[in-house]
């Protein structure tokens, strides 16, 4: 579970802010939270509001981002440049962007923090929680006058060569490198954030605006879904339960004709299935059905593993050409203890205001960018006076709390 995390420097957030899942022990005693180590307590869903262009999906770019560079940075060529975002609306800005995260593996607590320029490497650090405080599993910093990285552990680990090869990799992480090494430890590590799942790209939500991008969304997501026929099941069902006018869904195979070598070349295309007046069964290629069913079948590929095997899903523009009437039960079904056995966890971005009537001032974040482009991000439980019974949606609404555009 991400228990905290915070960022600087990166995309329009220049200064530090700090996104938290924990909780106040006061925080309603519903299955949303969850009873963590040491009596704190995590919520289950965050969800973030502000005006457009606010910085709302830049904040939730900083876990993916960390995904991608815990896990996969490896694959970068050694001299590659880090895709790496800072804030760029101040003359000659080459501040490097920081990031730091609390996160749960297993039964043991760690805090990851990385401090980077799309060069290299600055200083990277993984600690874990022993009694009330944290030691350290690895320090690394870049040593400029040696042109490679400063490197100690303790109890970390290492084989023959990890080491060398951690001073080397400027611009791969630490757990990526080891991962390289068999390092047990890592792997774990990498495995659990493999379980992160998102709509958020280095360029925003996947297939804003473009066309031809919500049709391999489509065929991804069918493809998924043929490889995991459990998932299609569960899929199918909320599918035909949301009035969509959908009788079932169907994943076929299919030839297009032959590749270079002659041999068939074949793709997997959805279908929803009709009834009609009459009873007749038709089946229509998901490409014709509505913006909603189409969002939402993408949607339900990154949300229903999550569910099953635990992590967090990541969603911007969660609401997006769905009725708002349908966000309340794609929420509830994180918070269903029947259906989120595991604990998963939502973070995600929406305009439809409606949902704050369904979460408290704990799990509502604003994020505001001001005259400089500068953006800030606060949770609600940090506004004074803010009551645990107010009505969060009438105070959002009519200003109370800012975040909302001046018109």
């Amino acid at each position: 579970m991400i228990r905290e995390f915070s960022i600087k420097n990166f995309y329009s957030f220049k200064e530090e802010n700090k996104v938290s899942f924990l909780v106040h022990k006061k925080a309603p005693c519903t299955d949303a939270y969850v009873d963590a180590q040491n009596g704190e307590r995590i919520t289950k869903i965050l969800a973030s509001f502000g005006p457009n262009a606010s910085g709302k999906t830049n904040l939730i770019k900083a876990l993916p981002f960390l995904r991608w560079f815990m896990n996969h940075s490896f694959n970068l060529k050694p001299d590659e440049k880090i895709p790496v975002q800072t804030f760029r609306f101040e003359k000659g800005a080459t501040e490097p962007a920081e990031f730091s995260v609390d996160f749960e593996c297993g039964e043991k607590i760690y805090r990851y923090g990385l401090r980077l320029t799309i060069e290299h490497v600055l200083d990277e650090t993984l600690l874990i929680r022993e009694g009330k405080g944290f030691k350290y599993r690895f320090k690394r910093r870049w040593n400029e006058a040696a042109g490679k990285h400063d490197f100690s552990t303790k109890n970390f680990g290492r084989t023959k060569g990890f080491g060398e090869s951690v001073r080397m990799r400027k611009n791969a992480s630490v757990l990526s490198i080891a991962l390289q090494h068999d390092h047990e430890e890592s792997r774990q590590i990498i495995e659990a954030w493999s379980r992160l799942n998102t709509n958020v790209q280095e360029y925003g939500r996947e297939g804003r605006m473009i066309a031809d991008e919500i049709m391999v969304r489509l065929l991804d997501s069918a493809a998924y879904f043929h490889d995991h026929p459990e998932y299609k099941k569960q899929a199918q069902e909320l599918l035909t339960r949301f009035d969509l006018g959908l009788a079932g869904v169907e994943i076929e195979e299919r030839e297009i004709g032959v590749d270079k070598e002659g041999k068939p070349d074949k793709i997997i295309l959805p279908f929803g299935v009709h009834v009609g007046k009459d009873e007749s069964v038709h089946k229509l290629p998901f490409f014709y059905e509505s913006s909603g069913t189409q969002n939402l079948f993408v949607l339900l590929k990154e949300i229903l593993p999550v569910l099953e095997e635990g992590g967090i899903a990541v969603l911007d523009e969660f609401e997006v050409d769905l009725h708002p009437h349908m966000i309340p039960p794609l929420v509830d079904l994180f918070v269903s203890r029947k259906t989120n056995p595991l604990n998963a966890q939502l973070l995600f971005s929406c305009h439809s205001i409606d949902i704050m009537k369904q979460l408290d001032k704990y799990q509502i974040l604003l994020v505001e960018k001001d005259e400089y482009g500068y953006s800030r991000v606060v949770r609600l439980d940090e506004f004074k006076g803010v009551r645990s019974d107010d009505n969060l949606y009438a105070k959002y609404d009519a200003g109370a709390f800012g975040a909302v555009p001046n018109l």
